[in-house]
């Protein structure tokens, strides 16, 4: 190909090699700053009327960040971007080889949604190398995503990391600024520094940036009732926020937190009906990862009789393992389009939650293993109020006390199985996040939470992104040209 179709181009800190083999993606971070990874890349799509595009934008992720540019923001102080985003786990990254555009050809790289494949984008480079420097990014930023989800959010945070706006499909220029909201690219989190360096990769210990500059949300838990020996809290120090209450439930179980987690996370029919009175048969729909998975379950309407129709759900599981053996399992709503309701059912969206088991020091081996549950969720119900103050009303009925319940549930059934209080645990999680913690809060004050495919898959020729790529060609020569 020739360099008058693919031009050469520089990228601040560091110049393309000649014949525009390499897209200008470059690197910065010292031993205290978060990684940065920015270069430029050719965005590919189709637009409302059906016509292909291919723009010449930069990238620039910082940290589990991404933003695009129509031009450096390093020589444009100021500049804002076209698109933001933030990455979970559920994005996937694939090379789909070369790709013939406007007379020359490119390397593509595809994103898409795991559990939605209809959410998807793609972008290109000039050569191979490229393209496997920025899939290593793309893998850096899902570890460093790991890595912020089991250590940084507040629990009103864990809760709603999921809690996205969908804006897949083309997006009119009004929905993409409107109302101030800003949106997020889950992306990279990889410096080239780190890609032109692999072998380096995760090997820098964790830093004291992310603990100096992060700012937890503080919580005052008062216990407000008790439930067959399980405290139940409130979050006193948002109830003024119009947010929802957040609410915890808190037992000490007479077993390893080993042996409570694979109690939680085993699937298996007869185990859970001894001890969750919220759902019937679960299965598994997909396993995503180690870390990971995708379950469907139907709700025991026995507890919540007022509902005409059955119920089913779909919500995604995602656990971490800490240093000091704590486990956190995190369950989300999720949509699935692989699995659509059944036949007789009427599907609803769950509450997100949070599981934390953590273990109990003994004063002597010999005695039985203890640890501490807590299972966080936000309520948005009006009887919660008049309920916890013990007075009558249909809260008892409630998806949130159903929820609530589940712990007393698992509590007594340890209990009432002696054999599961010696048991030691073989199932080793071992955590998959990354070594490097970053400051991220400035970017998430600053950012909203649209996932990266949506970003970038959408239409790319409207008004207000397209308005200035008459500069933009000045500065390089595109493929957009016929």
């Amino acid at each position: 190909m020739g360099s008058e179709i693919f031009p050469k181009v520089k990228s601040e800190g560091g110049s393309s090699e000649s014949g525009g083999s390499e897209s200008g993606a470059d690197e910065r971070g010292g031993e205290n700053d978060a990684f940065e990874y920015f270069g430029w890349v050719y965005h590919l799509g189709v637009n409302t009327i059906g016509h292909e595009y291919c723009h010449l934008r930069f990238l620039y992720i910082r940290g589990k960040y991404m933003e695009m540019y129509k031009r450096d923001p390093h020589e444009n102080p100021g500049l804002k971007p076209i698109r933001r985003g933030v990455i979970n786990h559920t994005l996937m990254v694939e090379e789909i080889g070369r790709r013939r555009v406007n007379h020359g050809d490119l390397c593509v790289l595809r994103f898409y949604n795991r559990l939605d494949e209809s959410k998807r984008g793609e972008i290109a480079c000039a050569s191979l190398g490229e393209v496997r420097k920025w899939m290593e990014a793309f893998d850096r930023a899902k570890q460093q995503a790991d890595y912020d989800l089991s250590r940084g959010p507040s629990a009103r945070d864990k809760l709603k990391l999921e809690s996205e706006i969908n804006l897949a499909g083309h997006r009119p220029r009004v929905r993409r600024y409107a109302h101030g909201l800003k949106q997020l690219i889950r992306i990279g989190q990889g410096p080239e520094k780190l890609l032109r360096k692999s072998s380096k990769l995760g090997a820098k210990s964790e830093s004291d940036v992310y603990f100096e500059a992060d700012v937890v949300e503080a919580h005052e838990w008062k216990c407000v009732r008790t439930l067959d020996g399980v405290r139940i809290f409130e979050d006193m120090a948002n109830k003024k926020t119009g947010k929802g209450v957040l609410v915890k439930a808190v037992a000490v179980v007479e077993a390893s937190a080993d042996t409570v987690f694979d109690v939680l996370l085993s699937l298996d029919r007869h185990q859970r009906y001894e001890w969750d009175t919220l759902t019937g048969d679960v299965e598994l729909i997909e396993s995503l990862d180690g870390h990971c998975d995708v379950v469907y379950g139907t709700l025991d309407l026995r507890k919540l009789s007022w509902w005409q129709s059955k119920r089913d759900f779909v919500f995604s599981r995602r656990w971490f393992h800490g240093q000091d053996g704590t486990y956190t399992i995190l369950h989300f709503p999720t949509e699935y389009k692989k699995r659509p309701p059944k036949s007789g059912y009427r599907r609803i969206k769950m509450i997100a939650c949070s599981w934390e088991i953590s273990n109990i020091g003994t004063s002597s081996s010999l005695k039985p293993a203890r640890c501490l549950v807590t299972l966080i969720l936000e309520i948005r119900s009006k009887a919660w109020f008049k309920w916890k103050n013990n007075e009558f009303c249909k809260f008892e009925r409630t998806l949130p006390f159903g929820m609530l319940s589940q712990v007393t549930g698992l509590k007594e059934y340890i209990g009432a199985n002696p054999a599961l209080t010696f048991e030691s645990s073989t199932v080793v999680v071992q955590s998959k996040t990354s070594g490097v913690s970053i400051s991220s809060n400035e970017l998430e004050d600053a950012m909203g939470s649209d996932e990266f495919y949506d970003a970038i898959g959408t239409d790319s020729s409207s008004s207000d992104e397209d308005s200035g790529d008459e500069v933009s060609s000045k500065q390089h020569q595109t493929l957009v040209r016929n």
